[in-house]
């Protein structure tokens, strides 16, 4: 369980933190830890591709989400075919419905049949809900993260910093064995970029 987050953590998360696969791509998280990987052209050549900052923030996205994310796509697949959302008022209004014996709504906005099937179930519940974050947005003053999710933030950032300082032998380990599985994921045997580009090029070249 905590090698299918970590291989998504490390191939999708950080590569959405980090401003998309232009910065954090197969070619860069297949075969180099965040603690050694260093942008290889442009006029930041050298400097770390991800810095600290970022790091931290994609562990407390991790820690804030992961749970509400377990919860929802598990209903997915409770209620696949139908799409599910997160919504407390319409899951009330929709659970409220149903306990009358009233038919879901089988017409779209276009006046078009559905399905019933493709109907939306819509859920809610703590469960659903992220640690340290609201939905609301920047126009509430109490929107955003809460204190203990800054805190947060701010320890993982430190002591990420101190980590790759003196980086505990425990961590890159794990971050290796990381890359090797979605290495094995994709088929791909070698250990190095380099190698990986000879296998890429057309024989007799």
């Amino acid at each position: 369980k905590n090698m299918s987050w970590m291989t998504f953590y490390w191939s999708k998360l950080v590569a959405r933190a980090a401003g998309g696969v232009a910065v954090w791509n197969k070619d860069i998280f297949l075969f180099e830890t965040i603690k050694d990987s260093k942008i290889r052209t442009g006029p930041f050549t050298g400097c770390q591709t991800i810095p600290p900052q970022t790091e931290a923030f994609v562990v407390a996205v991790l820690a804030n989400y992961g749970q509400a994310w377990e919860a929802y796509f598990k209903t997915c697949k409770e209620f696949y075919p139908r799409p599910v959302v997160v919504d407390a008022k319409k899951a009330k209004e929709q659970a409220a419905k149903e306990a009358a014996g009233e038919p879901a709504d089988d017409v779209d906005d276009d006046d078009e049949e559905v399905m019933p099937e493709e109907n939306t179930k819509y859920v809610a519940g703590p469960e659903f809900k992220p640690k340290w974050t609201k939905n609301d947005n920047g126009a509430d003053p109490e929107g955003g993260w809460t204190k203990e999710g800054l805190a947060f933030y701010n320890e993982i950032q430190g002591g990420i910093r101190r980590e790759r300082q003196g980086r505990e032998v425990a961590i890159d380990e794990f971050e290796t064995q990381v890359i090797k599985q979605l290495r094995e994921d994709r088929g791909i045997e070698v250990d190095t970029y380099e190698e990986y580009l000879m296998g890429k090029k057309p024989k007799g070249k």
